[in-house]
């Protein structure tokens, strides 16, 4: 059986590396065929809804956690949606169930991403998971049906989009209008890919009307990091930055980590989203360490450290090294040697010894121009004189590029020609230590 709607999903494994969940329900779970568990939760507002209420109605209950990647999938793709907008909401009810400790603590940007998706139904917080575990409940998203008796009759996964489109299915759509047929469900049991359940946490420890206070900024600073990373897979840039600053304002620690993530991948390839990033980064240094490039990222690993001193050779802590460099093909951005707004830049605070540290690729000399390769830099600290522009480069004494009049230039500039070396794990190594005048 295929619905109308389904060609608006996509195959939804392209987005999301997620494990296949069995539905290998927990001793005394519901069971198909049984009278499905009553309880009554509250939702976003307090407001308390009982299964018991919406008796005589063919009932979905959605298991889901907004910062899962599988649910942003379904979501982004407007397969979820789709499915509820093709149900009659006179005979059916459509629940959103989350059971992750930390929901309890991240009520407004839950109801933001519902209102964004304009989700249609209550999204219900089981803060304690009893109704997760009575159900059975393991992935994010996952979906029960009940018919209009109260009877559970369908657990397993939205659909299967992972075939021909003319062959596509969606189980919980056609389980629905099978009981509201008359009819038996076809396909009772069907195995659900997604997240597992975020059981763990404090709560596990202390009464449930203490989790509020025992969820900290931090974990809500990580779970919208998290709905960034879910929004710019989705090519959503605008908001996953939005995103981002919010989870910035919420101290997210080490925020400098997005540069390095596979995930922004996208947004970084986009200029002006780039730009946007950039201004939200530079209000906060990275401390001490930085990793400016993904894993993946093309090119021979190079790390780049040093110390910044005054003239008595004191270690200066907190001085802000910026700096900028090309890729491995030698392009700033995509396709221009432009440095004006670069894809592979950082920012990094010297520590108490005034010691700094930044992993990155060797920059490859300009793309179709050539010229010796070299990492852009300024050193500032509050009260000595800064070092910037090109007489704060760093250029490879070992480049073959670097030759004849090029490299009296550059030393006319008194830009560091500097040796490579190896670090203990057999990384190239430049180090780079830098004295500043006082004011």
């Amino acid at each position: 059986m295929t619905n109308s709607f389904l060609g608006a999903c996509t195959l939804l494994s392209f987005a999301f590396p997620v494990a296949a969940v069995a539905q290998t329900a927990p001793a005394r779970a519901a069971e198909i065929g049984q009278p499905a568990p009553a309880f009554t939760l509250k939702d976003l507002e307090g407001t308390p809804h009982a299964l018991a209420d919406v008796k005589g109605r063919v009932v979905v209950l959605e298991w889901t956690n907004y910062v899962c990647p599988a649910v942003a999938g379904w979501h982004e793709s407007r397969c979820v949606a789709d499915a509820q907008a093709a149900l009659d909401p006179a005979q059916t009810a459509w629940w959103r169930i989350d059971s992750s400790w930390f929901a309890p603590a991240m009520k407004r940007d839950i109801a933001a991403w519902q209102e964004r998706l304009g989700l249609a139904g209550p999204i219900l917080l089981d803060t304690d998971g009893a109704v997760a575990r009575s159900y059975g409940a393991e992935a994010t998203p996952q979906f029960f049906v009940i018919d209009a008796s109260g009877v559970l009759r369908y657990v397993g996964a939205l659909g299967d989009y992972d075939r021909a489109e003319d062959e596509r299915v969606d189980h919980v759509v056609e389980a629905v209008q099978a009981l509201l047929g008359g009819r038996e469900v076809e396909r009772p049991k069907t195995r659900a890919s997604g997240c597992t359940l975020k059981f763990d946490g404090p709560r596990e420890a202390v009464a449930p009307r203490e989790i509020p206070e025992m969820i900290d900024e931090n974990a809500r600073a990580q779970a919208l990091y998290a709905e960034a990373v879910n929004l710019a897979r989705s090519g959503k840039h605008a908001v996953a930055l939005e995103k981002l600053e919010q989870a910035f304002a919420a101290e997210l620690p080490r925020p400098w980590r997005a540069v390095a993530d596979p995930a922004f991948r996208s947004l970084l390839a986009d200029f002006e989203a780039r730009r946007k990033l950039r201004a939200l980064l530079d209000k906060q240094p990275a401390r001490g360490e930085l990793v400016m490039v993904a894993p993946d990222e093309k090119g021979t690993p190079f790390v780049l450290a040093g110390t910044v001193s005054n003239e008595d050779g004191e270690p200066i802590a907190g001085a802000v090294i910026a700096l900028y460099h090309t890729d491995d093909a030698g392009w700033y951005s995509a396709g221009s040697v432009e440095g004006n707004n670069p894809r592979l830049f950082g920012r990094v605070t010297s520590d108490a010894n005034g010691r700094w540290r930044v992993r990155t690729i060797v920059p490859g000399h300009y793309n179709g121009v050539g010229g010796p390769m070299h990492v852009h830099m300024s050193i500032r600290a509050e009260g000595y004189r800064a070092k910037t522009g090109h007489p704060a480069s760093v250029f490879f004494a070992d480049d073959p590029e670097l030759v004849g009049e090029a490299k009296q230039e550059i030393k006319g500039d008194g830009c560091a020609i500097l040796p490579r070396t190896k670090n203990a794990e057999g990384v190239a190594l430049i180090v780079h230590d830098v004295t500043l005048d006082a004011d």
